[in-house]
């Protein structure tokens, strides 16, 4: 319905913001489908962040959960050789190495 709007509290807007980057969706198409000016969306999404009142969250490939080695040494200390570098983003990469 154009032409009437709804005033929100912090709160509002806070579960606003919330649901839109749990979502996925674009700000553009997530504003288009509530109903709210994108403007007024980002302006309340940055007074949050500013308050501490919310994080950004950004979409990220899923990391795995588990990553399986195998048995990598044995009770003498002796064992197979391994590099395993993991890229973390941001221009941080872990790099753990044995032999």
């Amino acid at each position: 319905m154009k032409g009437i709007r709804q005033r929100r509290r912090a709160s509002g807007w806070r579960e606003l913001v919330s649901r839109q980057a749990r979502g996925g969706q674009t700000v553009q198409a997530f504003c288009e489908r509530e109903g709210i000016s994108t403007a007024s969306f980002y302006g309340w999404r940055s007074r949050l962040k500013q308050a501490g009142d919310i994080r950004t969250v950004r979409q990220k490939a899923p990391a795995p959960g588990f990553i399986d080695l195998g048995e990598l040494g044995k009770p003498d200390g002796t064992g197979a050789r391994f590099q395993v570098r993991l890229e973390l983003g941001s221009g941080m990469v872990l790099s753990i190495g044995r032999g």
